[in-house]
């Protein structure tokens, strides 16, 4: 699947941007790994492959794990440092990125809401289903895609320091900012939506 999406979008990926704001083209990722042969580079962690080069956001990297026969995770990356897991495996990735790209932007008016304390993915995510939300079935446990109806989409990702980020959106604007009212009234979040 990584070779397939690097053939369709390895130079240029101006609708998915799969490296955050990193560059996913293959030439670029070439060079990194000939510095590392050649310089002491040390910007390739152990056990990973790299999948795009660093941005602000940081690169992007699937990690091998040990066991044999366990896909490769997909994680940020600076350097040689692993930023958080951002999901269980590429496939799982890739659509999410696209769910988040697709319903998120700004132009769909969507809203944002963090949490304020560690631990509230899973506690996050059992309130959406207690609210009629449905997963995808590429959600997983580093990020939850989630519809309600086919009019409003949830994602809940993990973030750095064991935060929680919740993406709403949707077609029904009443019922979007009812369950943000819902999940504002439950958990103790930051409302980061435009007013």
């Amino acid at each position: 699947m990584l070779l397939g999406y690097f053939k369709e979008f390895g130079r240029e990926d101006p609708v998915l941007q799969m490296g955050g704001d990193g560059i996913s083209a293959i030439p670029i990722l070439i060079d990194i790994y000939k510095d590392a042969k050649t310089a002491e580079y040390k910007g390739i962690p152990p056990d990973t492959i790299r999948i795009s080069s660093d941005g602000l956001t940081g690169g992007r990297v699937l990690v091998y794990p040990d066991t044999h026969g366990t896909e490769a995770m997909v994680s940020q990356c600076w350097g040689v440092d692993l930023g958080i897991i951002l999901s269980e495996n590429f496939q799982n990735y890739l659509y999410s990125e696209a769910f988040s790209k697709a319903l998120f932007s700004s132009e769909n008016d969507s809203r944002l809401i963090e949490s304020k304390k560690a631990g509230y993915f899973d506690l996050l995510t059992n309130f959406a289903s207690q609210q009629g939300f449905v997963p995808f079935w590429f959600s997983d446990s580093y990020c939850q895609c989630m519809r309600l109806d086919n009019s409003v989409w949830l994602m809940i990702k993990r973030a750095e320091d064991d935060r929680t980020n919740v993406f709403l959106s949707g077609k029904k604007h009443d019922l979007r900012d009812k369950t943000k009212v819902a999940f504002l009234k439950q958990f103790e979040l930051k409302d980061w939506s435009p007013k």
